[in-house]
């Protein structure tokens, strides 16, 4: 017989090979959803949290947008230069000094989430933004994650270049390999959910989302058929970005789609193009 076969031969017909984990504390069966599959289940919105330009809370980016306020960042060329932009880039005609940026990414609480200083430093901020706003949102919804509490998916994706334009200029994985594995799940769209599901204890699925665009959105319908098929009684979906360096502009036109202007305008006759920044969300 195959090896396979001859490992399950020597399970046990029932339970964990073993009544007990590494640490001697006795294993705990996974929970499992007390949702009944449904096609037409009605799905609620209960909580939610988010960091964009301008806001770092709901009630915050609901005042902004009552408000018309433009949360666009325009720094000084003199701040441009400070922050390593080239004056090349800076004297091209088209370069627009505006950016949707969001303050205060480097600052996070390593320890409140049980990571270590290392692992949080090799971590894209992207990551550890969409942690923090998962958190957040079961907060707000009074949610207790873990396995006491409802059986929770989380779905996402993002976009980052933290190791592209801070970790390869930092470490040297060629002289220290033992960063190779920290480094990748840091910073790869595969671990976005799954990190979160481990660091919150949450047992329903754990899906990470690539659609362009329509990443979080895509991660929105996902978790919609997720809680109709009974797969889970909570999902958390969203997205982020981040995008480094912070201190930027952009060369509009390159594209056929950037704003010549420097101003977001949707679903107004006047707009002429996109902005692309930094963001997250989630519900």
């Amino acid at each position: 017989s195959s090896t396979v076969d001859r490992i399950s031969a020597a399970q046990p017909a029932s339970g964990p090979a073993s009544e007990v984990d590494s640490a001697g504390n006795p294993w705990l069966p996974m929970p499992k959803s007390r949702i009944a599959p449904s096609p037409s289940l009605p799905i609620a919105v209960i909580g939610m949290a988010l960091r964009v330009p301008g806001a770092i809370s709901t009630h915050r980016f609901w005042r902004n947008l009552v408000e018309g306020r433009d949360c666009l960042s325009r720094p000084s060329a003199d701040a441009l230069r400070q922050a390593g932009i080239s004056q090349k880039r800076l004297a091209h005609p088209d370069f627009v000094r505006a950016l949707p940026i969001l303050d205060d990414v480097e600052h996070f609480d390593a320890d409140f989430f049980d990571m270590s200083a290392l692992e949080a430093e090799v971590t894209d901020p992207a990551q550890r933004l969409f942690l923090e706003c998962a958190w957040e949102s079961l907060e707000s919804a009074g949610v207790v994650p873990g396995r006491s509490g409802p059986v929770t998916g989380v779905f996402g994706g993002y976009e980052g270049n933290y190791r592209e334009k801070v970790l390869s200029g930092v470490i040297d994985l060629r002289r220290d390999p033992g960063l190779n594995l920290p480094v990748r799940i840091g910073n790869a769209v595969d671990f976005l959910t799954t990190r979160v599901s481990h660091k919150l204890d949450l047992t329903g699925p754990s899906f990470g989302v690539m659609a362009a665009c329509a990443t979080s959105l895509m991660a929105v319908d996902l978790a919609v058929q997720s809680l109709r098929r009974g797969e889970c009684e909570i999902a958390l979906a969203g997205g982020v970005t981040v995008s480094l360096p912070r201190l930027d502009g952009y060369v509009a036109g390159v594209e056929g789609m950037l704003s010549a202007s420097g101003r977001l305008r949707p679903f107004d006759a006047a707009a002429d193009g996109t902005i692309f920044g930094s963001g997250v969300g989630v519900v």
